[in-house]
């Protein structure tokens, strides 16, 4: 009887602990949701601000090419009015000097030649001058996409300026003058030993690192077949080899082939796509612990890690891959 009494005490303890537990998640998940219906109502009001500014532009270039164009074919109207009474007087000109004309016999004919061929060629002039008439407000792009184009700015995160650490970079990896991009050279280059210089593996780090906030940034990978981009924590391995996963403090994408794409996670988990993204966003929520890969034309989700973070610092990941192809001769580069 005291076993069965105690045990049912730890049960009930264990129940109200659960239960305590259970509150706490549930004002969690409510003030997380609170800043996401707060988040979204301002990303809305972005956009509805934006496009009520473009309807009011796009109307105002509208007006502006209606004025101009009506102001273009009202004059064209009056020219041809003109000509067409210059043409008329013409026409009673040469009937009425019909009977001279036989006592001169052809002296008027190269007079009316020359007439007819200038009438001829301002007729043919403005013939095609309203053939080529258009408004470039309506033909220059369709309005949904030439919107569309600039909305994505605005629901797009705004990109973080990135540079790459030479100091963590391999020895056969061959860094742009501007830091901004990173290829396979054809020979080891001359580098300073540095504790946080990849010895084995053909990686590089990006020189600024966070511990907080949401980032975004975008890669642009071109036509390579084979590619490694993401994020690494501050203790990685720099001087052996080490799998790529989030337990080894690694959230990376990698390619491997015409359209294969891996997440490597444990185990690693693969995937194919219709199109291969040419630029891939990687967006970071430090405090919700995840890590997002977008092919960032389309800004179609590709992957997303929600591993957590252990709040270590966090650095850009990139690894240019083998030259398996002519393609992989171009590097990886930070798009801005």
């Amino acid at each position: 009887m005291e076993v069965n009494l105690n045990l049912l005490k730890k049960q009930k303890g264990d129940a109200l602990n659960l239960c305590s537990q259970y509150e706490k998640k549930m004002k969690a998940l409510e003030k997380e949701l609170g800043a996401l219906r707060q988040s979204v109502s301002e990303d809305f009001e972005d956009m509805h601000k934006f496009l009520i500014k473009e309807e009011e532009t796009t109307m105002t270039r509208i007006q502006q090419e209606e004025d101009q164009t009506m102001a273009y074919m009202e004059t064209r109207v009056l020219d041809l009015e003109d000509l067409v009474s210059s043409l008329t007087d013409t026409i009673s000109s040469l009937e009425l000097s019909k009977e001279m004309e036989k006592l001169q016999g052809d002296a008027g004919s190269e007079s009316r030649e020359r007439s007819t061929t200038v009438y001829q060629a301002t007729l043919h002039q403005y013939s095609e001058q309203l053939k080529n008439l258009s408004l470039e407000v309506v033909t220059s792009l369709p309005l949904q996409y030439s919107v569309w184009k600039r909305l994505r700015n605005i629901v797009k995160p705004s990109q973080e300026s990135l540079t790459l650490d030479p100091d963590t970079a391999h020895p056969f990896l061959a860094l742009s003058a501007d830091l901004k991009a990173v290829k396979l050279a054809s020979k080891a280059q001359r580098v300073s030993w540095n504790p946080q210089r990849f010895n084995f593996c053909l990686n590089v780090l990006g020189s600024h690192g966070f511990r907080s906030g949401t980032h975004y940034w975008e890669i642009h990978v071109g036509k390579k077949s084979n590619w490694i981009i993401g994020i690494a924590a501050e203790h990685v391995q720099h001087k052996e080899v080490e799998k790529l996963s989030p337990k080894n403090g690694y959230w990376t994408l990698r390619k491997v082939k015409i359209n294969t794409y891996y997440a490597l996670t444990s185990p690693a988990a693969g995937f194919t796509l219709d199109t291969n993204p040419r630029t891939v966003g990687i967006y970071l929520d430090y405090e919700s612990n995840q890590v997002s890969f977008y092919n960032a034309d389309s800004m179609i989700l590709l992957f997303t890690f929600s591993d957590p973070f252990k709040e270590q610092k966090l650095f850009p990941f990139l690894c240019p891959g083998l030259v398996l192809d002519q393609t992989d001769y171009e590097p990886l580069r930070f798009c801005h």
